[in-house]
């Protein structure tokens, strides 16, 4: 699967408003309406000096909207975790977990 390293292609759909330094907001449009939110412990972490702000995986370069990509694609969890051996399967099934809580919250 052909993937694009653009920053814009990696936070289509996202919009993020960088609420001071510790402080974020995530909206990210959705079939059900926007989902907003995003916990202070979360495993993604969005900073204005790592990747221009793209929400990434905490500690890390890879920015968390690739795992959606990747399994919108088709691709499987561990053809993910294969590609990005920093991130770790826990880190992926708890980002998976957190969007999963987002939407049963808001629908």
């Amino acid at each position: 699967m052909a993937r694009s390293s653009g920053v814009n292609d990696l936070t289509r759909g996202m919009i993020i408003t960088a609420i001071g330094a510790v402080n974020c907001r995530v909206v990210i449009p959705g079939k059900m309406g926007l989902i907003t939110g995003m916990k202070t412990n979360s495993v993604v972490k969005i900073d204005p000096e790592i990747m221009s702000g793209t929400p990434c995986f905490a500690g890390m370069r890879v920015p968390a909207r690739t795992l959606i990509d990747y399994l919108e694609g088709g691709d499987s969890l561990d053809d993910f975790l294969a590609d990005f051996p920093t991130v770790s399967r826990e880190q992926a099934i708890a980002l998976l977990e957190e969007a999963s809580e987002l939407l049963l919250a808001h629908s």
